[in-house]
């Protein structure tokens, strides 16, 4: 088939790659073959079809699309005389016009069917679609128009047997239409006009690259973006291909990171990753743009020009610290993460797989129990599975069937709302479908008592012999270069030692909920593992020493700034001051419920003894919110302090601030925007407004970042 017209001047030519076919294992696939569409019948006197005949054709591939036309009429009667009786009870179906051009997977289809039967020395292809996209609206003659699509007027609707999708245009035309295809596996369209007198009128058009792709061996078909494409191009080329079990071809020059791609390619996107393992881009994470419907791709892991250390804890802990800047300044904030660890080392790797393993021990003992439901399973067909919804209070571990995701949540309810609201935002046109795969708080009591000390004898192989109370941060990076990440660590530590054991960090298994967040966790990054669902355990994945490592630079940094603002008296007077004590000027103290350990203390209380050593801390609130608190939510029931306990709370700070401001020293404060509220000013700008000893007063040096 030539491919010399006119029309191939919207086929964009570059170097490309060649990425390798899909797995054998794939999706469910919802789609509709047109295979046996050819088989209708075919006394359908009403509906004519022609080829829209590209510049260029010599007679002899004249006559051979002229041969398809009764083919391909065959095959779409059926579909567009449903159609046409659809749009008798419902008039205003296309607007204000009776025609419509089609494109998509649908014809693309019906072509492919009638090429296969009309030349049997074309290799078989059986190409699939999911739905029907009707494109509708203000129709142009001018070819150069270019096509604009109200994407928030997008409908499904069911037409009979068939799935269509409503798109609302402007500039419409099949040219138009076609300059805006990206790639060249659906680069044709039918327009169909629906007369009065019940006749439909239908014109094939194509493009030379899909022809290209059709007539080639099926060895070396492949799917590719056509035209200039963009990152949505990129995701729907690679789609088809794994939907079609066809090869794919992308631009080794083109950088996925630039520009975004929409909610629906990221629905796809989360398919193929979870599903495919030479996915071209796994190595990235959807980002979703602040307040849009958009997602940006960031490289999970920046690229490490070394090896990562394992022997010196200064390089790995430059070596951190890099890689979490380079990863925040990718996702434009900064925070904890706990699925951006820096590439690991060899020595880190070894642990990390010892413990994936410990967790598949963990969920196999429960599986063997027969207290885990997997997806996919025999039992599943004779489940109602509304039976087994996540839709309520209790923590569960569950499987979300469309983007085929392990998760795990303490509420189930919440959970199912957050999903929902995500699926909306993303523009992902079915409802979420959440299994519980284990009721974490319906498993029997002896169950409960043998997984717990499985999972707790467990723990003991991933944390060190002993971690001092007052441990460093060379000792820090001493212990994650040859293990899990830090905070994992000193979690673990936390549960399988007592309060009397450690009394920094011991007895947290004591703390509600602790345990169960553990059993979560285990159990989800088990379950991964046992279904080989390519995802990194959160709990083993975290960034949080190179985010640490990056503010305590930033902190030596204002330090050392400030302080040299300082002249040579006054950095002295400040170093006697630091000697003699610092208070901590706290702000109101959490209720204590009665089940309180009472060596337990809260954490601003450790940090501003820390800071200030033991004691050398008050609250300006003489009381709790709730002094004597029965429930979680009333321990931190802030709220429910008075107007007037806010301003005695101002009037106590002053009482702390006046030693300073008269003999000098230091203090460390809290800012009490709450207290403050009353005054209508921060705490800062309430000290400087006061000015107790007139314009020549104490200096104070007001620091902000």
């Amino acid at each position: 088939m030539s491919t010399n017209n006119n029309a191939e001047t919207m086929v964009h030519k570059t170097k490309k790659q060649k990425v390798g076919a899909p797995d054998a294992t794939s999706p469910p696939n919802n789609t509709t073959s047109s295979t046996a569409l050819a088989a209708m019948d075919i006394d359908t006197p009403n509906v004519e079809v022609h080829f829209s005949i590209p510049t260029g054709c010599d007679n002899i591939e004249k006559l051979i699309l002229l041969s398809m036309e009764e083919d391909i009429r065959c095959g779409i009667s059926h579909d567009m005389i449903s159609l046409s009786n659809y749009l008798d009870d419902h008039p205003n179906f296309l607007g204000s016009t009776n025609r419509t051009t089609i494109g998509g997977s649908y014809p693309a289809s019906i072509i492919a069917n009638a090429v296969c039967i009309r030349n049997p020395l074309v290799d078989p292809l059986d190409l699939h679609y999911a739905d029907i996209d009707i494109n509708h609206g203000q129709f142009t003659a001018n070819n150069d128009d270019l096509l604009s699509i109200c994407f928030s007027s997008i409908k499904y609707v069911e037409v009979g047997d068939m799935k269509i999708n409503t798109i609302q245009c402007t500039n419409l035309n099949p040219h138009t239409l076609l300059v805006n295809n990206d790639i060249n596996i659906t680069a044709c369209c039918f327009d169909v006009v629906f007369e009065n007198d019940g006749k439909i009128h239908i014109t094939v058009h194509t493009l030379p690259c899909f022809w290209d792709f059709i007539i080639a061996k099926s060895t070396d078909r492949c799917v590719e973006v056509s035209g200039t494409g963009n990152n949505d191009s990129q995701i729907r080329a690679v789609y088809k291909a794994y939907q079609h079990g066809f090869q794919f071809e992308l631009d080794e020059d083109y950088d996925i990171t630039c520009g975004t791609i929409s909610g629906l390619s990221m629905g796809k996107f989360a398919e193929m990753e979870q599903y495919y393992h030479d996915f071209p881009f796994k190595g990235y994470d959807c980002v979703q743009v602040s307040g849009r419907n958009r997602y940006y791709l960031v490289a999970k892991h920046p690229t490490a020009s070394i090896a990562t250390p394992q022997d010196d804890t200064k390089a790995y802990a430059e070596f951190v610290k890099t890689a979490y800047n380079e990863n925040a300044n990718n996702h434009g904030g900064r925070f904890i993460h706990s699925l951006t660890q820096a590439p690991r080392n060899e020595a880190q790797q070894n642990v990390y797989s010892k413990f994936q393993d410990y967790c598949l021990e963990i969920i196999t003992f429960c599986i063997e129990n027969n207290v885990v439901l997997l997806p996919g399973s025999y039992l599943m067909n004779f489940l109602n599975l509304a039976m087994v919804s996540i839709d309520n209070p209790k923590a569960h571990l569950y499987w979300e069937e469309y983007l085929k995701k392990i998760g795990n949540t303490g509420n189930g309810g919440y959970r199912t709302k957050k999903y929902n609201e995500q699926f909306e935002k993303s523009g992902i046109d079915v409802d979420p479908s959440l299994m519980s795969c284990m009721d974490i708080e319906s498993l029997p009591v002896h169950l409960q008592t043998k997984l717990t000390e499985l999972i707790l004898d467990g723990l003991e192989r991933f944390v060190p012999e002993e971690i001092p109370d007052t441990c460093t941060f060379e000792q820090a990076l001493e212990m994650e270069m040859k293990g899990l990440p830090i905070m994992t660590q000193l979690t673990f530590w936390s549960m399988i030692k007592s309060l009397a054991e450690c009394k920094m960090l011991g007895g947290a298994i004591e703390l509600q909920s602790f345990l169960k967040r553990l059993y979560l966790n285990i159990l989800e990054s088990g379950l991964q593992k046992y279904l080989n669902v390519k995802s990194p355990s959160e709990f083993a994945n975290s960034n949080a020493f190179g985010y640490i490592l990056s503010r305590d630079e930033e902190i030596n940094y204002d330090a050392d700034d400030w302080f040299g603002k300082l002249t040579p008296d006054e950095q002295q007077q400040f170093v006697q001051a630091v000697a003699k004590g610092v208070i901590f000027l706290l702000t109101w103290p959490p209720g204590k419920r009665e089940n309180h350990r009472a060596k337990f203390k809260h954490a601003k209380i450790a940090i501003a003894e820390r800071v200030c050593g033991e004691g050398n801390w008050r609250d300006s609130y003489d009381q709790p919110p709730v002094p004597k608190p029965k429930c979680a939510a009333d321990v931190y029931a802030w709220e429910r302090f008075t107007l007037n306990q806010k301003r005695l709370s101002v009037i106590e700070k002053e009482k702390d601030v006046d030693p300073v401001e008269q003999v000098g020293g230091v203090a460390a404060a809290d800012k009490d925007a709450l207290g403050m509220s009353v005054t209508g000013m921060t705490l800062v700008q309430y000290i400087m407004k006061r000015r107790p000893f007139g314009e020549d007063g104490p200096r104070w040096f007001i620091h902000h970042r």
